[in-house]
């Protein structure tokens, strides 16, 4: 690459000629320098820097799954020019500057524009512009560009224009027949609909971060003169993607929802009846908007579209491993067959000294459905029977007494089927079970019983967080897989202790990172409160009951001595109304509308004073500034006026004091219409929603904040038991 006389190279990196002063960087910003500095390993996936991640930045950095969004396009880009937009501290630029014939990362931010030149040192193929891309100057033509986590940044303003003017600013570089990678978060991703961040969604802007929709990238994609040639949705977000789903499993109807268990949503700390929205989203055809992001493969040319005999499906990666077993899995349509194509991540060296084997073979795809999903139905409901879970444990364990023999007394599995869990486990329509995806192998031969133990802790660790069932107390996931196991087999202590050491002695040989322990995640507690841990997706009222508080000028706080609560029966369209005398002027009015999670339709919502004239009138199809929390709503496709309501949390609220803000008289009366929704009606919602393109009008209110130790639990799970473990270390050296 020719560079531009506009820039000198100073510190390994190239600045504009007046601009190469460097000012303090963040605590982040000087971390990621002094271990990029001290690190002997800067590879792709390198293990040494996965034990450095500490914060959010750092994983960004480190992270070995943050190449799994790239490692699709392995073909695309190998031994070709690229331009990447925006470095994120060089975790994306080091993997291109492996594979590509020669790599210019271009990164405004010069801490990461240092972090960058730090991780490529060693590398000769690549050059670090500190510059932006309106300012960047070059004469050449790339054959790929990359534009990943950048429309998150690059604005605080809310203009689509801003976005399509970068756009044909990186196209003029792009070569006649190269691609344009674009990767953005979605503005109405499912991702919404478990935090406790979300708000109204409009274009977001948080912290100079920005997204859009669907609809809205496409359109700005257009306008900027590029034509997008191929749509992919990667879960749980393109940060680190641990499957991505192309178009065209959508469109062949490829059912995806195996792929997605355990991966709909980032982190740990999701409800296990998170796992049932899959479905949902699927059966739907919804997941094409809300995806909690999108990947975009654009050209500057219409590209014909191609009667490829061999059409990729989806890809999962496997990347929170030792570096010499990470893969990936292809899922590649070939007529009416499905094949699943494994491949490793990285050339590995030789596998003879570990004690486990990892062997990858390619398989024909199996349809039905993974044995967990019974697991999931049964765990997802709020007060879950250990009976229940009992006996799906036992039909778990019939299948792994069809596999295994009898040795001295002992029943035991062969070494291969040291993975044979309820994950890797396919019911078929017939009631026939296949058995997939065995790739570890163990080089003796081990016991059935921790083979049940090992298959119950993954599969339940997996769900994401787990509620205490009815009657019964657990302190953890590991002890209702060791309950579960004793009701099953005779399981004593000297068993829990062998289970124990050998899952740390395959964890030891297997697992990333240095830190090695039994995996485990404490239940939820019954008097956490507010967790959504029921599925409000299906769930339609048949009775509510209303729960009105007031303030008067008085009052510091609701209380629920000024309350009212009615109970109704949802028949068809109902009005509830209610006269509140406040012993004092009114100025602040709450409303709970249910103490459980569900759906119905509310229609409208008017304030009448004593005299009889009215207040205050809202109603379903039109805006508000109420403050909605525990609330997903949008406005009905079936019935304009209405709003359909979906209480994610079982303490919703809907705080309508902006409408009482001036009022001065001690009493009101307030009117509620609403009305039951129906499954039919359900269904045709979601139909309705995505055929009129309504999904990017969806609103997300605010929902509730759990209590102070479980949003503590929230921040320290942020970055996947990362910082939990920094802090167990720590403890335990103390």
């Amino acid at each position: 690459m020719a560079i531009s006389e506009k820039y000198i190279l100073n510190r390994g990196i190239y600045f504009p000629s007046d601009e190469n002063d460097s000012v303090p960087g963040t605590d982040s910003d000087n971390y990621l320098l002094e271990i990029l500095s001290q690190s002997s390993d800067l590879s792709s996936g390198s293990e040494e820097l996965y034990d450095r991640i500490i914060d959010s930045q750092s994983r960004r950095a480190f992270s070995p799954g943050g190449a799994n969004l790239l490692h699709c396009f392995f073909e695309q880009l190998k031994g070709k020019s690229v331009l990447q937009v925006g470095t994120s501290g060089g975790n994306l630029t080091r993997y291109l500057s492996e594979i590509a014939f020669h790599v210019c990362a271009l990164e405004s931010d010069i801490h990461l524009a240092m972090a960058t030149s730090a991780r490529c040192r060693d590398l000769k193929n690549v050059e670090i512009i500190c510059d932006t891309l309106d300012e960047f100057r070059s004469n050449d033509k790339f054959d790929v560009i990359t534009i990943i986590d950048v429309f998150e940044k690059s604005s605080n303003q809310n203009e689509r224009e801003t976005y399509s003017t970068l756009l044909k600013n990186a196209s003029k570089f792009l070569s006649p027949d190269g691609i344009l990678i674009l990767a953005a978060n979605n503005k109405c991703g499912i991702v919404h609909l478990n935090t406790v961040q979300s708000e109204k969604i409009e274009t977001k802007i948080e912290n100079g971060s920005i997204s859009f929709s669907k609809t809205e990238l496409e359109d700005i994609i257009k306008s900027a003169g590029l034509y997008i040639n191929q749509t992919a949705y990667p879960f749980p977000n393109f940060i680190e993607p641990e499957v991505i789903v192309f178009e065209s499993a959508l469109t062949k109807k490829f059912d995806v929802s195996n792929l997605l268990l355990g991966k709909l949503l980032p982190g740990d700390d999701v409800s296990v009846a998170t796992n049932l929205i899959i479905s949902n989203l699927i059966q739907n055809d919804l997941i094409r908007h809300l995806s909690n992001s999108f990947l975009f493969v654009c050209s500057a040319q219409k590209q014909e579209s191609s009667n490829k005999k061999e059409v990729v499906l989806a890809e999962t990666f496997s990347s929170y491993r030792k570096k010499i077993f990470t893969k990936k899995n292809q899922f590649i349509q070939v007529g009416k067959k499905i094949k699943v194509n494994r491949y490793r991540l990285y050339n590995n060296p030789n596998q003879s000294n570990s004690k486990v084997s990892n062997i990858l073979v390619d398989e024909l795809y199996t349809r039905g459905q993974l044995l967990i999903w019974d697991a999931i139905i049964i765990l997802g409901k709020r007060e879950w029977s250990f009976a229940e879970i009992q006996t799906w444990a036992s039909s778990y364990l019939s299948i792994l007494k069809a596999f295994s023999f009898e040795q001295n007394g002992r029943t035991l599995l062969k070494g291969g089927y040291v993975d044979l869990s309820p994950f890797n486990i396919i019911k078929r329509d017939d009631g026939t079970v296949y058995v997939f995806d065995q790739e570890w192998e163990y080089k003796e031969d081990l016991p059935l019983f921790y083979i049940l133990y090992r298959g119950l802790l993954h599969s339940l660790l997996r769900l994401g967080k787990i509620d205490q069932p009815k009657g019964r107390e657990f302190e953890s996931i590991e002890k209702i897989v060791i309950a579960l196991v004793r009701e099953l087999i005779e399981f004593d202590d000297e068993n829990l202790s062998f289970c124990r050491e050998k899952e740390i002695e395959f964890l030891s040989e297997t697992a990333i990172g240095s830190r090695i322990g039994i995996p485990d995640r404490s239940l939820v507690s019954r008097s956490k409160g507010n967790v959504v841990s029921d599925q409000p997706f299906n769930k339609f009222l048949e009775k509510i009951s209303f729960q009105i508080f007031w303030k008067t000028v008085s009052d510091l706080e609701y209380s629920e001595s000024n309350s009212i609560t009615v109970d109704t029966i949802i028949k068809g369209k109902e009005v509830l109304e209610q006269t509140i005398i406040g012993g004092g002027p009114i100025n602040s009015i709450r409303i709970d509308p249910t103490n459980e999670t569900g759906m119905l339709y509310l229609e409208q919502i008017t304030l009448i004073r004593k005299s009889g004239i009215r207040q205050f009138e809202w109603k379903g199809d039109s805006s508000s500034n109420f403050e909605f929390k525990g609330i997903v709503g949008f406005g009905s496709v079936l019935y304009p006026g209405k709003r359909l309501l979906i209480f994610i949390d079982n303490d919703p609220i809907i705080d309508i004091s902006s409408a009482v803000k001036d009022f001065d008289e001690e009493q009101i009366t307030v009117q509620i219409y609403f009305s039951k929704i129906t499954s039919d009606d359900w269904s045709e919602e979601l139909v309705g929603i995505n055929q009129s393109g309504k999904a990017s009008q969806i609103e997300l209110a605010q929902i509730d904040k759990m209590n102070d130790s479980l949003e503590e639990l929230k921040k320290i799970m942020i970055n996947q038991g990362r910082i939990l473990k920094t802090i167990e270390k720590k403890v335990t050296k103390n």
